[in-house]
């Protein structure tokens, strides 16, 4: 669409749900606009054209990817919503500049250089997806989350191997480089809202917090049911889906439509607990049982669904809940980003429980570390004993290292990642730490802080955002609006998580709608029993492509590495899924893809 006055022209993807508001601050800030229609893109592009694309986007409050051409100053300008939750990279291959949505927009392009980036394959088998701004090809990256990228495009020196050098720096911090032909800054810096939050706490009482993060909810669910089509929610029976459900229901003058997916194994199976909850609050509710069939022809289709490898295995119930819910309507509302912003892995309150080891001589630390990964990689046992002794095993990792950040992101890696590529690997754990930094106190605002930056945007947002839009689903992300999350980083961590539950606030403003006991129980996650399944129906289909794959692929993979972990997994004697399903993923997708 261009503006009223042709000087601009903008392609946008996502939602802008103040627009409104923003179109009503144009109405009144100057000079009439021909306004030619209702839609956030219209308000969108004459925002930028009136006030400059900086101080436009800082007002927009949504998800959203955005490239903005001047037709007078030859300029594209690129950005990203604060979050993350809208994909947009881009491209520079044979002198030409290429960007999209999706990394197959770059590939369709005929002069596109398809060399993958050997160096990130590791930080990938590592931890199941690209973090940013890497992807599988060398000469694509990601824009950061709540920055611009302006490329001259009159200018005859862009520099793609400086930048590719200077923008993994700009993880998380504010930043702003330069050079000729280009420019990329941050309009909106995740450090610097943990930063300001830590060193500016919310003072009131959790009284007080309550009511202000109740109405903060109850405003950007009012902003996101804000569509000309129909909308649901998913519940998936936690904290976070169900206190969307909850408010959303509040504001809707009949009952919501509320979608889940379930297991037949008890251990991982929520859908129970969502039923109950959608009774309580008089949801229309549609349940779905995922069997391991469903699985496996899902992954079956996994090159055509993912536009690059993610090895996140709830995508698959997330891809089928959002292929549920498009039978009934086309937006959906989802619990993301609660886990992150208001501290609900258990990781960021049980830490203090083995504090007292890093008063122990290193020696020791190191005995056990080693402990930690046996417990990590023990065969599976029965429930919530199994997932007790991941915990601990993950904790004492934590807890037992010198470096924080590296024993942090350690916990976070596929155990046997290094031994199963041939090629070169970069030290994943080493990078990540080098690029986060450690200027918050409390060592829960640092883990909450580089999940923010990292496995939200990379993993978890890109999983919903390819999952729902496959089936033409629209998924909004009411937990992310960035006034809850600054908000979230000012409140202190007592208010936050207490000795027993983490989303302190969250649970106490839920409990006023639905009752504790259905509430209050162990987290379970969105997970799939994949170390079971790996052994059964997803078996013959696993070895196919772990070890019948095209001939291009071995000189990345150690086969008898592979075979090791693959065969040990089987035997029961060791839980390899994480590794395995990593490099699954991988040889699957680069057996369907070019990459040379």
């Amino acid at each position: 669409m261009a503006s009223a006055n042709g000087r601009f022209v903008i392609i946008f993807n996502g939602e802008i749900y103040n627009y409104e508001e923003i179109r009503a601050r144009l109405v009144a800030s100057g000079s009439p606009v021909a306004w030619r229609g209702h839609s956030d893109t219209e308000v969108a592009i004459e925002a930028i054209a009136r006030w400059g694309l900086r101080r436009a986007v800082a007002q927009f409050n949504g998800m959203f990817a955005i490239a903005v051409w001047d037709r007078q100053e030859c300029r594209l300008q690129l950005t990203r919503d604060r979050s993350g939750v809208k994909p947009l990279c881009f491209g520079f291959s044979a002198g030409i500049f290429i960007f999209g949505s999706e990394i197959r927009a770059l590939t369709a392009h005929p002069s596109f250089d398809c060399r993958l980036n050997y160096e990130a394959l590791g930080t990938f088998l590592a931890y199941g997806y690209f973090p940013n701004p890497d992807t599988v090809y060398r000469n694509a990256l990601y824009i950061a989350p709540g920055s611009i990228l302006e490329v001259e495009c009159a200018a005859p020196g862009f520099d793609w191997e400086k930048m590719r050098a200077i923008v993994p720096t700009g993880r998380g911090l504010p930043f702003d480089f330069a050079a000729e032909g280009w420019r990329y800054f941050t309009y909106w810096s995740a450090h610097e809202v943990w930063v300001r939050g830590d060193r500016q706490p919310f003072n009131g009482t959790f009284n007080d917090a309550k009511k202000v993060g109740e109405e903060l909810l109850k405003d950007s669910i009012r902003l996101r049911l804000v569509a000309d089509v129909p909308v649901g929610v998913f519940l998936s029976g936690g904290i976070d889906s169900s206190i969307v459900a909850v408010m959303m229901q509040q504001q809707s003058r009949r009952p919501i439509k509320t979608f889940t997916i379930g297991f037949i194994e008890d251990e991982f199976d929520e859908s129970r607990y969502a039923v109950k909850i959608a009774e309580r609050i008089g949801t229309e509710h549609t349940n779905f049982i995922l069997h391991e069939q469903e699985c496996l022809d899902v992954t079956r289709n996994f090159t055509d669904i993912q536009d690059e490898p993610l090895a996140d295995s709830s995508f698959i119930p997330t891809y089928l809940v959002s292929k549920l819910a498009r039978q009934y309507v086309t937006v959906a509302l989802t619990g993301d980003g609660g886990d992150e912003t208001f501290w609900g892995y258990w990781r960021y309150r049980d830490y203090k429980r083995l504090g007292w080891l890093y008063a122990l001589p290193s020696g020791a630390r190191v005995a056990f570390q080693r402990l930690a990964t046996r417990l990590r990689t023990a065969p599976a046992s029965r429930g919530q004993y199994k997932w007790y002794l991941y915990r601990i095993g993950k904790l004492i990792e934590i807890c037992g290292g010198q470096d924080f950040f590296k024993a942090y992101y350690q916990t976070q890696i596929a155990y046997g990642f290094e031994t199963v590529l041939r090629g070169p690997v970069r030290d994943a754990i080493a990078v990540k730490a080098k690029t986060q930094a450690i200027l918050m106190p409390d060592l829960a605002t640092r883990m909450t802080y580089a999940d923010t930056v990292g496995y939200l945007p990379d993993d978890l947002h890109m999983k919903v955002d390819r999952a729902s839009m496959q089936v033409s689903l629209e998924a909004r992300e009411p937990l992310l609006d960035y006034r809850l999350v600054e908000f979230a980083a000012s409140l202190p961590p007592a208010m936050k998580i207490s000795r027993t539950h983490g989303k302190l606030l969250l649970r106490e403003i839920l409990y006023r709608y639905v009752p504790p006991t259905i509430i209050d129980r162990p987290k379970q996650g969105f997970s799939i029993p994949m170390e079971r399944w790996l052994r059964g129906a997803l078996r013959p289909w696993a070895e196919e492509i772990l070890f019948q794959s095209k001939p291009a692929t071995e000189g990345l993979f150690d086969r008898a590495a592979i075979r090791s972990l693959w065969n040990a997994h089987q035997a029961g004697e060791a839980n390899h899924k994480d590794i395995l399903w990593n490099v699954i993923i991988l040889r699957n997708w680069l057996n369907h893809h070019r990459w040379t």
